[in-house]
Order: C-alpha cells, then structure tokens, then sequence
C-alpha cells in the first residue's frame, strides 16, 4: 500500500512537470509567432566612385649643385693673401678670384692671380687665408646655376624604373610651399656596392636663381601618369588575403571584392571590382555585412 501512494506520487510529479514543460513550450511558440523581429538599420555615408589621376612615383632626396661646376685651382704653391671675390657673386671666365703670394726668397715676381676657369656664380673659398695651397688644391669652385641640377641617390630596386626625360618634382625648404619642375637628365648605370644606390642627376631651369648651390632638395619622380579609378583608402577593408568594400543602393550594403593597385595620399586605386558611378560605403563600413539594412547619413 505503501509502494503505491510512492508510485502515485511520482507519476503525479513528473505529470506537473511535463505539464509546466509543455505549457512553456506553447507560450514560446506563441511569442515567435507573434514576435516580429526588425533588424538593425546601419547609419552609413555613402561615396561615388571617381576617376582621377595616378602617378607611379620614386620619392627622392638629394642636393642642388650647378649643371656646370668646375673647381678653382692655382697654377703655382703659394699663400692666400687676398680673396678678391666675394660667395655668390657671378664671375666671368679668367676673371680674377684670389692673389696668391709665392714667398720664394731671392725671386723677384709678382703676386699671383688665380683666375676662374668658366663663368658662373662663385660658390665660396675652401681655404683660409694665410694658407699654403698647391696646385693640386681647390681654392674654391665656379657652378652656373642658370640651369641646375638635383643629385639624387636611388634605390636598386627603382633605379631600372627611370629613364631619361622622366619628369620630376622638385621642393626645398626655402620655397616650402612651391615646387620645381625638372626632367631626369643622366642615370647611373652603376650601383654602389656599400649603398646600393645609383646616382641621377634632375635637370632644372632656374633662371629665377631661386635654387641655390648646396641645398637640401626633396621630390618625386613621376615614371608614368595616366587615369584610373579611385576610392579612399580607408573604405577597403582586408579579410584574409583579399581586399573588399561595401556598395549600397541607399537602403542596403552589398559586399564586394576588390583589387587595389597604387596608393595616392589618401587614395587607392581599383584596378579590378568597380565601375565609376558607384556608390560605396565610406562611414560606417566597419559595422556591416552582407545584405545588411544602411541608412544614409547627410
């Protein structure tokens, strides 16, 4: 009799159970039925695919010298005893730079000129006075600077990328806000084995005399400039190896695969995945996923 009331029990326990179960279960099913679920809207702002200029560039530094330099050397020893010519004054041919003062005892002569070997503008003495030279020994050095050059140094891997003609750009920190337009004039065809860089030389018109003998220069190279399609760098987003962005129609973003090819400032280039016209997700990129609701921003 016992036994029994234990069994009864039980089966009266687990029957609350899976009556509380089951009562639960409608309830939920009921909800799911008349839950509706609204996805979430993604505030974006959106971008047209443009077409715009792309240069392929070699940056460079370097140093302003004249396209003719030529180094003042005395045609006899002596002492310096006078310099007759001021830095940066604009000599002739044969004019006079500095007197020289053999100081051979028992010899009668006159002091001795040290002439200019070409006109231009005279760069500056590298001797002081009082001081013994020989003929071996630059006093100074004569540079046209009607037309100058930038001596540049660049890198193996981009030296065969240059040829003569290509066009550069030139700045110095003098004219921070301006930049010189010049031409490639020579390539190096040997590479120094200690940097591993070859020597070009940029041609500059500088009848303006702006551009100075022994300063800094700075630039770029252009090897070849042509049209292309271009989106901001920061709408392309990286998933494994593959590049991709989000286009959108206004009221949904679509993901796509791209193929980038050359940075410009804060812009990349598609080589591949897009038309100009386009519009592509710029704000708000990173909170998407396929077929995901957008809203467009002002």
């Amino acid at each position: 009799m016992k036994l029994k009331r234990i069994a009864i029990t039980i089966a009266v326990i687990l029957a609350l159970i899976v009556g509380y179960r089951l009562v639960q279960l409608i309830k939920r099913k009921r909800i799911e039925k008349n839950l509706v679920v609204q996805e979430a809207v993604i505030p974006v702002h959106l971008a047209k695919v443009q077409a715009g200029p792309i240069e392929s560039l070699v940056n460079f530094v370097g140093e302003v010298r004249g396209l003719n330099e030529a180094n003042i050397y005395p045609k006899v020893a002596g002492k310096l005893i006078k310099k007759v010519v001021d830095e940066g004054v604009v000599v002739e041919a044969g004019q006079t730079i500095a007197l020289l003062d053999r100081d051979e005892p028992a010899m009668d002569y006159k002091e001795v000129e040290v002439t200019a070997p070409i006109s231009g503008v005279f760069t500056g003495y590298l001797v002081d006075l009082g001081t013994k030279i020989d003929p071996q020994d630059p006093l100074g050095s004569v540079a046209d600077t009607s037309i100058i050059k930038v001596v540049a140094n660049i890198t193996e891997k981009d030296i065969n990328s240059i040829k003569k003609n290509d066009l550069a750009k030139v700045k110095v920190d003098s004219y921070p806000e301006r930049e010189f337009d010049g031409k490639v004039d020579m390539v190096k065809a040997k590479i120094d084995q200690n940097t591993r860089t070859a020597e070009v030389s940029i041609r500059i018109d500088n009848k303006e005399g702006k551009l100075k003998t022994g300063m800094f220069a700075k630039g770029r190279i252009i090897k070849k400039a042509y049209q292309g399609v271009l989106i901001p760098i920061d709408a392309v987003l990286k998933e494994q190896d593959s590049s991709f962005v989000y286009i959108s129609d206004g009221k949904a973003a679509v993901k796509r695969q791209v193929f980038t090819g050359l940075i410009q400032d804060s812009l990349i280039e598609i080589v591949a995945g897009l038309k100009v016209g386009e519009q592509i997700v710029i704000v708000g990129q990173d909170n998407l996923r396929d077929g995901a609701k957008v809203e467009v921003g002002q």
